[in-house]
């Protein structure tokens, strides 16, 4: 009995479908219109389903993409630059983040990320959009999902916060510069 209660507290009641965006692009879980614009609406999406492949990286000692974790870090503002990569560099280092695994501090900070709104606080320059969205060039879907589909599944979160985030950016100067 309280197995079931813990599963129906972590899937939004009991319904899956609510605990993440439609899968269609631009398509909501509740009734099938863009969330795109609207604050409304948005349901963070919850890496439940897929956080226990994600967990098992710890594992390895060497993986692919690591540009994916070091973006999703940035992007969340979960550790500084020094505390995931090698010295003096930007370059990864795979050891330092996986120990970063163990907990779900990270995947709670994911559930918690709210792309909408001014955000008062200081972002250094590798935590900018533009910089994580660079971060990110050259890296395919479809390569990722090859090597991991948990990992492809991390991939398209970061794209899709990044996305809602520009795009708000976007309607929040356009609504600015029109009420001037």
């Amino acid at each position: 009995m309280e197995r079931i209660q813990k599963e129906k507290l972590r899937s939004a009641s009991g319904n899956r479908s609510k605990s993440g965006l439609g899968s269609e692009a631009n398509a909501s879980a509740y009734d099938d219109k863009s969330q795109v614009g609207s604050t409304k609406e948005y349901i963070p999406l919850t890496p439940e389903q897929w956080k226990d492949k994600l967990k098992e990286f710890r594992e390895h000692s060497v993986v692919k993409f690591p540009r994916i974790w070091q973006s999703l870090m940035y992007l969340l503002k979960f550790k500084e630059r020094p505390k995931i990569c090698d010295r003096d560099t930007n370059k990864l280092s795979w050891k330092k983040t996986k120990a970063l695994l163990k907990d779900d501090e990270l995947f709670a900070k994911m559930s918690e990320y709210w792309p909408f709104g001014p955000k008062d606080e200081s972002y250094k320059e590798y935590e900018r959009l533009l910089f994580v969205k660079g971060n990110l060039e050259g890296i395919t879907e479809e390569a990722v999902d090859e090597y991991s589909v948990a990992l492809g599944k991390l991939l398209r979160w970061v794209h899709l916060a990044i996305d809602t985030r520009t795009e708000d950016l976007r309607m929040r100067r356009s609504q600015k510069a029109s009420d001037r």
